[in-house]
């Protein structure tokens, strides 16, 4: 569960959102209890993704 759980901050820190969520999925599988710190990082997930759109529209929109 630790394994999956740090696995899971480390594809959030390189941009992997799939990843991340899955691995926080699998935490949740295994042990409930950690809900809170589980919903905790996907909450900062959804607002660095969120950061990361904005700054790519920000790059790409003169491009095209």
């Amino acid at each position: 569960m630790k394994a999956f759980y740090l696995r899971g901050k480390a594809h959030m820190e390189v941009w992997n959102e799939a990843e991340a969520r899955q691995d926080f999925s699998r935490v949740l599988d295994l042990d409930p209890r950690m809900k809170k710190a589980v919903k905790k990082e996907l909450a900062v997930l959804n607002m660095r993704m969120e950061e990361k759109n904005q700054e790519d529209r920000e790059t790409y929109k003169g491009m095209f």
